[in-house]
């Protein structure tokens, strides 16, 4: 039969592999929270760029416009851009729609202190 000690000791290591499982768990919701971010960051520089090139684009349409008919090459590079723009635009509501369900985990695992 089990000594008090032996008891104490038993639950103290089933207490320390419990607490080591939750902090590996934050640990990599926390990695994963970094990732998401890091990844929302650079599609948001793209969706930017990309904007901005649209913005540059429409502006050219319009010069061509003033002087006669657009140029075709042109308006296809407005349209692909523009659906690079709405790809992007997706993604980054994708990730943020990511990050919000990580965060969500994280309070829960943490007993809402995150």
């Amino acid at each position: 039969m089990p000594t008090e000690t032996e008891r104490l000791r038993a639950i103290q290591e089933e207490l320390n592999t419990l607490l080591e499982q939750k902090i590996s768990d934050l640990l990599a919701r926390a990695k994963t929270v970094r990732e998401l971010t890091s990844q929302l960051e650079a599609t948001e520089i793209e969706l930017r760029k990309s904007e901005s090139l649209k913005s540059r684009i429409e502006s050219e349409i319009s010069a061509q416009a003033g002087r006669g008919a657009p140029n075709p090459d042109t308006a296809r590079r407005a349209e692909s851009v523009q659906s690079t723009v709405t790809k992007l635009a997706k993604t980054r509501t994708d990730l943020i729609a990511q990050l919000a369900g990580v965060a969500e985990e994280l309070k829960g695992a943490t007993g809402g202190l995150v």
